[in-house]
């Protein structure tokens, strides 16, 4: 077919138009265009340079650097290398070419001022009314529910973020205190030769004993502590006596310590205004004489319906947090260690083998879980009360009220406007569960399969390292010696709390203070940034695990463990103790054998979240050491490490309870993409270094064209060679690797939503269309069509089904040893295949295997060559153009014969803008 009518009215429009379209369409990736155009002063410069050196005058040298702006031209370090000593020693030219363009790029010198300065222009020349209108914005339901704040709602937002940093302090403390109350109790153990379990629960039933209660005596708890514990004493030690065999002054002393502990906490409780109303007025009634927590166990939560693990630290019962569920009056009479013997005595009664006790009896547990919730609720009085102070008025003034169901803020009178702006905000700290069954089972099955998709796959702890890395980075600035020596440091740090004894003596930041130089300690480093929540808000800690109960029942503080090498194995016993076994994160009662294989407490996820815990938290605090070092106040550097590697607990309520359970992993593009634009903004010079490193990885053979290999170019390709014959590049792509190229999903959000939704969402739609959405084509192309997947031929809808399981897809991926088959690609083009183990012959993902040592690399880092085929792009592309232009000719006649005049100028137009390239797809676009 020929146009060549068409391509005559094409070059009467070429010169300026075509040049400004031909930018930005070099590379194939949005993202990486755009990087490209941070190399415009640097070619510029150089080419001008050059021009200068071999004796041009200044208008030569004008042209010339306007090449290098307009992109037309480039030179490089590598360009100066004799080719031999680039065909000999190809990575030392890279790296010398790579190093030479970075020394020799202007903005490596004044990017950030540059930026700096055109940051400050602009905002001085912006109107007054829009930035009013920008807070006005940001003070609606919308922007809030979005996350985007400003005006009297980014106050309120800042002061929660500030409450929530002290409460994930007091939450460390709490894991650190039970660790040592857990390593007290077994030393005890091992003095009156009982097990941990025997000394824990004597412990509890010596605070809550009902023998307390002589005849003729009161009730009051506080009478009893108020005379000094004398009576509380002797009665104490004749608990204790009794249930270990012998005395024990240790024992004795302990559960004295635990008695005003738990004094402590109420004496708090109730100067904060909170109600408690069991065992302080009905002690007499239900037969004990302390306040001791009666916490329901595993099976005891499954049997009685409460199996959602976020009740089980809930204080907003009705709301507000002036009671919680600590508060409120209990049911069953008696004390902990009573009521299990007698349920355990009937259930054998019953003939039920090994019956599991009804409430848990480890004092150092119960301690934990009751200061758990006394922090969480005491955050929510305080930072309620705050809100008041800055917001609100003691004198009610015209069209202020009260916030109803708020008695923290009794009293106080709001702007009906500031008075929506609390509850939202209340809503963002409160975080109520859901009671509906369904979401509760919806939420706990998502749960399993998130920490199954990550904690086990290597690939996706090497990702999240290069992740930290780069964002550290390209966010914070931790680079160079001084970056190499704050993840140093900060694994120091991380042992030496892991270890319990961090240094109060050595020298780790040397800051100014109002001054004067204040030397901080590895112990100091470390309180100040568990103070400013530095720590446990990661993707490990803060958005997948964050449970308090199962930390403190298995008596660790997630990676810091608290514990000595010479208290390992007494850490072994501590754990047989009754520690839940409910899978963290998640819903699902996974107790027994199940928490073993499939929960929490098996070895893979153990392992995995360990690792992945300490990779996290070593790059926050290398990020926080980083910013102490270089004169940032710690409130600033804390800020910092939340910017860079995010507070996965900071969302919304519609964030939390809408769009995380229908896009799981929300919260990592909710945080990265915004911050990757900033970061662009503010230092492009560091993301230049992509496009350098590129330009230099590619020096030798340079890349296909993108418009025949398009799909690729939206991987974010890095070409890493050319095979010898033949146009067949190989490449790796950044894409879901390097966190910067989660900008090229911009350009296609649809593609990016349908991702990104959950599979227990997405996967029934695509199975009722049979079309997958990753793969834009059908699942099934022909009825009965097959697919081998671990080696076993299945119908190709349950194969895709199964892919969702990312472990088992991934170990499908890797078939160690060929198990499963195989089907390589020989030289010559053919694909050979051998049988799995089960007799099936291998069809290979994408029509053939990779070899073994690339796959095996492909599962520990992700990262893997793609074999790219430009004749084959060029093939299809031409096929492709040929069939829309001469549809788009049928429609253009149509409209000409019908003397449609509108219809035919807008076809000529897309007909136009194919033959430039600016269209690739016509048809999709709406012509007739």
């Amino acid at each position: 077919m020929s146009f060549k009518w068409y391509e005559e009215e094409l070059e009467e429009e070429g010169g300026i138009l075509q040049d400004v379209l031909d930018v930005g369409a070099r590379t194939g990736s949005g993202i990486l265009d755009i990087l490209m155009q941070l190399d415009r002063p640097r070619r510029a410069l150089w080419l001008g340079i050059e021009e200068a050196t071999e004796g041009g005058d200044i208008g030569d040298i004008l042209e010339s650097a306007g090449k290098g702006w307009r992109l037309e031209e480039d030179i490089r370090t590598q360009d100066f290398m004799s080719p031999e000593f680039r065909e000999e020693n190809p990575i030392l030219a890279g790296i010398g070419g790579f190093a030479g363009d970075v020394l020799g790029d202007p903005l490596t010198y004044v990017g950030a001022g540059l930026m700096k300065t055109a940051g400050k222009g602009v905002a001085a020349v912006t109107p007054q009314f829009v930035k009013n209108m920008g807070a006005q914005f940001g003070e609606t339901g919308l922007a809030n529910a979005l996350g985007i704040y400003g005006g009297r709602s980014l106050q309120a937002k800042r002061m929660l973020m500030g409450e929530r940093d002290k409460l994930a302090k007091w939450k460390f403390n709490i894991r650190e205190e039970v660790t040592k109350l857990r390593t007290e109790i077994q030393k005890i153990a091992d003095d009156t030769g009982n097990d941990y379990k025997t000394v824990a629960r004597a412990l509890n039933e010596s605070l809550e004993n009902p023998q307390v209660l002589q005849p003729g005596q009161t009730a009051d708890m506080f009478h009893i502590l108020d005379t000094g514990n004398e009576i509380g004493t002797k009665t104490s030690a004749q608990v204790l006596a009794r249930e270990l065999g012998m005395e024990s002054d240790e024992a004795l002393a302990l559960s004295n310590r635990l008695r005003d502990m738990y004094k402590g906490i109420l004496d708090e409780e109730l100067a904060a205004g909170m109600k408690i109303t069991d065992v302080v007025e009905r002690a007499e009634e239900l037969g004990v004489s302390n306040y001791i927590l009666h916490f329901l166990t595993q099976a005891a939560r499954q049997r009685s319906g409460s199996n959602s693990f976020k009740d089980l630290f809930s204080w907003r019962k009705k709301g507000y947090p002036e009671t919680h569920t600590s508060a409120l009056a209990r049911d069953i009479k008696s004390t902990a260690k009573d009521i299990n013997d007698r349920h355990v005595a009937h259930a054998k009664h019953m003939g039920i083998k090994n019956p599991t006790p009804y409430f848990h009896e480890d004092s150092a547990l119960l301690m934990g879980i009751r200061k758990g919730r006394s922090a969480e609720a005491l955050s929510g009085i305080n930072f309620l009360k705050a809100l008041g102070e800055r917001f609100g008025s003691k004198t009610k003034l015209k069209n202020m009220e009260e916030i109803k169901n708020q008695p923290a803020l009794k009293g106080v009178y709001f702007d009906p406007e500031v008075g929506k702006i609390i509850e939202r905000s209340w809503k963002n700290f409160e975080h109520v569960p859901s009671t509906n069954e369904f979401v509760k089972f919806f939420d706990g099955v998502q749960g399993l399969w998130k920490m199954w998709s990550l904690g086990v796959r290597p690939a996706y702890h090497m990702r999240n390292f290069v992740g930290n890395v780069w964002n550290s980075y390209s966010i914070a600035g931790v680079k160079g010696p001084s970056g190499m020596a704050a993840y140093r440091d900060a694994g120091r740090i991380q042992n030496a709390a892991w270890r319990n004894d961090l240094p109060t003596d050595n020298v780790m930041v040397k800051m100014k203070v109002d001054g004067d130089t204040v030397n901080l300690s590895s112990k100091e480093v470390m309180d100040l940034a568990l103070e400013r929540g530095v720590l446990g808000r990661g993707q490990y800690s803060g958005d997948i695990v964050n449970i308090l109960e199962e930390d403190v029942a298995r008596g660790g503080i997630g990676f810091f463990q608290g514990m000595a090498k010479n208290q390992r194995e007494k850490y072994k016993l501590l754990k047989r103790s009754e520690s839940s076994t409910r899978e963290m994160g998640s819903n699902i009662p996974l107790g027994g054998m199940q928490g073993k294989v499939f929960g929490s407490q098996s070895l893979p996820l153990k392992w995995g979240f360990g690792f992945g815990n300490m990779v996290e938290g070593n790059a926050r605090m290398a990020v926080f050491l980083n910013a102490l070092r270089k004169g940032k106040s710690a409130d600033e550097a804390g800020w910092l490490v939340k910017k860079t590697l995010f507070d996965y607990s900071d969302l919304t309520s519609f964030e939390r309870n809408v769009l995380k359970r229908v896009i799981p992993f929300y919260t990592w593009s909710r945080k990265n993409i915004p911050a990757q634009i900033e970061a662009i903004l503010k230092n492009p010079q560091r993301y230049q270094k992509i496009t350098t490193a590129r330009e230099n990885i590619e020096y030798k053979h340079g890349r296909p064209d993108p418009e025949f290999t398009e799909w690729w170019g939206k991987r974010v390709p890095i070409y890493i060679g050319k095979e010898a014959e033949g146009d067949i590049w190989n490449l790796v792509s950044l894409l879901n690797y390097a966190p910067v190229a989660d900008l090229e999903r911009l350009g296609s959000p649809g593609q990016l939503i349908a991702e990104m939704v959950s599979p227990f969402i997405k996967e029934p739609l695509e199975q009722w269309k049979n079309y997958s959405t990753y793969r834009n084509k059908a699942i099934q192309k022909y009825k009965g069509q097959t697919q081998d997947f671990l080696g076993v031929k299945m119908p190709k809808r349950i194969a895709k089904m199964a892919e969702n399981l990312i472990p088992i897809a991934e170990l499908n991926r890797l078939n160690p040893y060929g198990m499963f088959g195989e089907a390589l690609l020989q030289p010559s083009g053919e694909i050979a295949r051998t049988p799995s183990v089960f007799g099936v012959e291998r069809e290979g993902t994408g029509g053939y295997d990779l070899e073994r040592g690339s796959r095996l690399l492909r599962y520990i880092t992700g990262v893997r060559a793609y074999p790219v085929d430009e004749q084959k792009g060029r093939y299809w592309a031409r096929r492709n153009l040929q069939k829309d232009l001469s549809l788009l000719k049928q429609y253009l006649n149509r409209a000409k014969r019908a003397g449609r005049d509108r219809e035919a100028d807008e076809l000529l137009k897309l007909i136009r803008a194919v033959m430039r390239g600016e269209e690739q797809n016509p048809l999709l676009k709406k012509v007739i």
